[in-house]
């Protein structure tokens, strides 16, 4: 007998939605490593499911510019996004991207600020590119694998704020994973 056909994927009905939590860390193009909580949600237009996701920036300090300038950074992304999930068997893999603005404090924690701390806002675009992984673990939640790519383009890399003090800037780029949880959607 020939072998069975694959399961048919099941169509996902537009209008339905999902949301996420997820728990990501990146090394940025400074050495730098950061811990980036998010959320996001979207709904599904057709195939493709369109949305918002919020996420936090939080530079460890461990290694890259931010040890390197005595810079404490922190921001936040928001971005719209949009993912294909395909299903393949028991697993649903999720390509995706998405487009937004970003905003990032960096702050001078040396000995060297006069009259004390030293706080420099900057921000601009974000893109990220994505690829997920999304495990079933009961009837509507999945644990969410994914890998990320971020890119700034207009990224101010080193800062200096009026006293032409140096503070680490942005990240042009970074890479990383991340660990979440799913609720809606294939």
């Amino acid at each position: 007998p020939p072998p069975a056909a694959p399961p048919a994927a099941r169509p996902i009905p537009t209008g339905s939605a999902a949301i996420g939590a997820a728990l990501h860390a990146s090394q940025g193009s400074d050495a730098s490593t950061w811990l980036e909580p998010e959320i996001d949600g979207c709904v599904f237009l057709g195939p493709v499911c369109t949305g918002v996701r919020v996420r936090g920036r939080f530079d460890l300090a461990i290694s890259g510019d931010a040890v390197r300038l005595d810079t404490a950074r922190q921001g936040a992304d928001v971005l719209i996004l949009g993912e294909l999930p395909v299903t393949l068997g028991r697993f649903v893999l999720c390509p995706g991207a998405g487009v937004g603005a970003g905003w990032l404090r960096s702050s001078f924690t040396g000995e060297e600020a006069r009259g004390g701390a030293v706080d420099v806002d900057s921000g601009g675009i974000r893109i990220e590119a994505r690829f997920g992984l999304r495990i079933p673990m009961g009837r509507a939640v999945a644990l969410d694998l994914s890998l990320r790519g971020d890119l700034s383009p207009l990224a101010k890399v080193e800062l200096r704020d009026e006293g032409g003090l140096r503070l680490a800037g942005e990240p042009r780029w970074s890479l990383g994973g991340g660990l979440g949880f799913r609720y809606g959607g294939p």
